[in-house]
């Protein structure tokens, strides 16, 4: 009985190509942990500066997914490429939302509704743009979106952007 090449504990790829494609939870997760290792307490209990580096410990790790999207997308999305797009278009979304919570509590905010909805809109379509390129390039790209829980990034996306802009 022949063995297939695909078969064994990495049916899909290369050892790499599996943890490659698995890093950006775990990028997130390292930051979030580090960020309250580094606060070391409540946000309102802290000095500002302990406050100040656990948010640029997440901002860090928000930042390394967002630049290895970039790099999958001028790749033309490889294979480990569509979980890091993924997370890089949910990481510009929390941002977005965590940015304009922040300046609404401030009352800073004074974007006009239309503004809201147009930013709302642009952050719809680059998600939506992912799922376009993985439809387009067949069946294996649709597995690998779905396996790569791009689908659950998209749910998780549409539904921020729809709950906090009141003009979506």
């Amino acid at each position: 009985m022949s063995r297939n090449a695909r078969s064994g504990p990495f049916p899909s790829g290369s050892r790499g190509q599996v943890f490659l494609t698995a890093a950006p939870p775990i990028v997130y997760g390292l930051g979030i942990a580090a960020a309250a290792l580094a606060a070391g307490g409540p946000w309102h209990s802290i000095a500002a500066r302990r406050l100040y580096l656990s948010i640029a410990l997440i901002a860090l790790a928000g930042i390394a997914i967002l630049a290895v999207g970039v790099i999958a997308a001028l790749r033309r999305l490889p294979a480990w490429g569509y979980t890091w797009a993924g997370a890089a278009v949910m990481m510009a979304v929390l941002a977005a939302q965590t940015v304009a919570e922040e300046l609404a509590e401030q009352g800073t905010l004074e974007l006009p509704p239309v503004a809201e909805s147009i930013v709302g809109l642009v952050l719809v379509l680059a998600n939506l743009s992912l799922l376009i390129v993985a439809a387009v390039r067949g069946r294996k790209a649709a597995h690998q979106l779905s396996g790569a829980n791009l689908s659950s990034s998209t749910g998780s996306c549409e539904h921020v952007n729809c709950t906090s802009s009141p003009c979506l």
